[in-house]
């Protein structure tokens, strides 16, 4: 083949022996194509590692540089690697914040390897993905893993599913498939486990609060949008002084509770599993008792059944479908794309902002919102 075409700043350089221990990605001086393939290389009592692939131009040699490993990932103050369920949004931030409360029980902070989602297939693959940390901003103590994906951690980094007295391991999403499920009980030496996926034991949790949280900076200026327009819709923009006065909003959790039975009629006895009808009494109940001062309704719901839609913007609340063309114009002018996950941020943006609200049965978005509701108090 012929000789590559190599300039000096090319030679790649040997890593050093912190960086070979180190439990990022790490950034060596080697100029690395983009689309270098990735060598995934595990050695016997030291850990697995992952190499790139690339050129050296001074001995025309090809030579793998370190790109990551899991080495050294159980020392205080390291990484716990997290794989996070297949859930929606609010399923999801949950059950990390529980991740998250042991690995600082431990002194570490958390590294999150986000699954694909089957809440959102609507949107196809590239929502199916999303990442927790496009969506919310966190503490230093959190981060996102832009490197792994869920199936490269399974050859990177011993990770395991816990369970605690034969506890039902969470079957949402088939983790025996990918990673095997280690027992624990009070004695187990938590710091000793490299990676953690999906749920942790209630009983291993530790007491606490969790961290906070905020839309990102994107989402932020897509949730005031939302509310310029609602608020111009209701003609309401001149009268407010800030967002979400005279608002109320209603959350009406459809979709996957209607066609989980287990839920709807046992776990959850509300509305959410009847008609538009006893939504509209609903929300014409709560407008008198507990909002007579609202002037805006907003109905906050997964519904996509048309003819149930037209029926609540008929009744002069407004929904997503409202809102969905100015905010779908504003993605395009930044070059991005309006996604099902950002629909659910944004309706918990709306939910936490709001002068009043309504939480309806049962719903993981109603933690996240009361969470943020009472940080902005």
């Amino acid at each position: 083949s012929p000789k590559p075409q190599c300039t000096p700043t090319q030679r790649p350089a040997r890593p050093s022996p912190a960086a070979e221990g180190h439990t990022h990605p790490t950034k060596s001086s080697t100029q690395v194509e983009p689309n270098s393939p990735v060598i995934w290389l595990s050695f016997p009592g030291t850990g697995t590692f992952a190499y790139t692939m690339s050129v050296c131009c001074a001995c025309s040699m090809v030579l793998y540089v370190h790109a990551y490993s899991c080495v050294n990932q159980t020392s205080i103050g390291s990484p716990l690697l997290y794989v996070t369920t297949q859930e929606g949004v609010a399923s999801r931030v949950q059950k990390m914040f529980s991740v998250w409360k042991i690995a600082q029980a431990l002194g570490r902070p958390i590294d999150i390897v986000d699954s694909p989602s089957r809440h959102y297939p609507s949107d196809g693959p590239a929502s199916s993905a999303f990442s927790t940390c496009e969506l919310f901003e966190f503490p230093d103590s959190i981060t996102c893993n832009a490197q792994l994906t869920r199936d490269k951690v399974r050859t990177v980094c011993h990770c395991v599913q816990l369970s605690f007295k034969n506890s039902v391991i969470w079957k949402y999403w088939p983790y025996a498939r990918y990673f095997p499920v280690l027992e624990v009980n009070s004695r187990t030496d938590l710091n000793s486990l490299e990676c953690i996926a999906g749920n942790a034991p209630p009983a291993l949790v530790p007491r606490g609060g969790v961290p906070p949280f905020r839309l990102t900076g994107h989402l932020q200026l897509l949730l005031q949008l939302s509310w310029a327009s609602l608020a111009e819709k209701a003609q309401l923009a001149k009268s407010i002084t800030k967002m979400g006065d005279g608002f109320a909003v209603i959350h009406w959790r459809r979709g996957d509770q209607l066609s989980a039975r287990s839920r709807c009629g046992r776990r959850d006895k509300s509305i959410n599993c009847g008609d538009v009808t006893d939504l509209l009494t609903h929300v014409s109940q709560f407008l008198a008792k507990k909002a007579e001062g609202a002037r805006g309704v907003y109905v906050a719901t997964n519904e996509n059944n048309s003819t149930i839609l037209n029926e609540i913007k008929n009744a002069g609340y407004f929904t997503f479908s409202d809102l969905r063309t100015d905010l779908d114009f504003f993605c395009r002018t930044r070059g991005t794309r309006l996604t099902a996950a950002h629909t659910v941020a944004i309706e918990l943006g709306l939910m936490c902002e709001a002068q009043y609200v309504s939480f309806i049965g049962i719903s993981r978005m109603h933690w996240m919102a009361n969470r943020c509701r009472t940080e902005r108090r």
